[in-house]
């Protein structure tokens, strides 16, 4: 049951990471997950730090988990 008067005036404020937002929470499998949030902080990155070059190593590192659970 959801509390309906929380007491959050002692809590610290967090801040995101991501440049990108707003962002969602998906289930992945294990073997994936690595990968994927590598793939997804090189996309959210920008420009600069995002070449083809990059993006296509972790492609292929996110094919080779594909093959390894197979």
């Amino acid at each position: 049951m959801a509390n309906p008067k929380p007491c959050t005036k002692n809590l610290i404020r967090q801040r995101t990471t991501w440049h990108h937002l707003p962002t969602k929470s998906i289930r992945v499998p294990l073997y994936l997950s690595a990968q994927l949030l590598d793939i997804a902080r090189l996309l959210d990155a920008g420009g600069q730090d995002c070449s083809i070059e990059e993006l296509r190593k972790l492609q292929v590192r996110l094919e080779q988990g594909l093959n390894q659970k197979e």
